[in-house]
């Protein structure tokens, strides 16, 4: 017999929040047209923890040649919107005694912003700079797992990247795919599937 979840994780991003810019536009106002995908490929490390931010902005703005005000350009990450809606559904699973907790690729900077924003409004933090890995690599959720002294069936996973959601599905966590146009409604569908929520 299948147990009863205890834990729900939820993707920060597409889920629980979302930006108040578009990054592509804002980045090429920063540095050029190369420079939003250089951001992207450096971030990456950033989001394990292997360097600040900071430097992966410079790296990126040297590897395209653009000089940038890396102070002003840092600040284009805590430009972001909470959907309270979303949170309001959080309220309603912690209400009713489920643990929730944030899973998401972040760095350090995004990281400071996000944890003054959500200041007690979820269980805990999984912030992929602080974990070592990040989604949708499998030892993320393994763990975010061992942190929490869960087993895969404990938790519900939710998320807006098929990739990620693929992932956590091969750790055996019991994941959902949260259409980022309607997350609300998706989360909502997600958790009631898994008998969180009455229908």
């Amino acid at each position: 017999m299948t147990s009863s979840p205890q834990a729900v994780l939820l993707d920060a991003d597409g889920v629980l929040q979302h930006p108040s810019h578009d990054w592509e536009a804002a980045l090429a106002d920063v540095g050029g047209a190369a420079f939003p995908a250089a951001v992207f490929e450096h971030e990456r490390p950033a989001m394990r923890g292997e360097m600040t931010m900071r430097e992966a902005l410079l790296a990126a703005a040297q590897a395209v040649g653009s000089d940038i005000d890396v102070d002003d350009t840092l600040t284009l990450w805590g430009r972001f919107d909470l959907d309270e809606e979303a949170l309001s559904v959080v309220d309603e699973l912690r209400a009713l005694g489920y643990r929730c907790y944030l899973t998401t690729n972040q760095q350090d900077v995004r990281v400071a912003a996000m944890r003054e924003r959500y200041a007690n409004r979820l269980d805990g933090y999984f912030f992929s700079c602080e974990v070592g890995e990040a989604k949708p690599a499998g030892q993320y959720f393994v763990r975010v797992l061992e942190t929490l002294g869960l087993q895969p069936g404990d938790c519900v996973f939710v998320d807006d990247s098929p990739a990620n959601v693929r992932s956590a599905s091969g750790v055996g966590l019991r994941s959902h795919l949260v259409d980022a146009s309607d997350n609300v409604a998706s989360l909502r569908a997600a958790l009631r599937n898994e008998g969180l929520l009455p229908d």
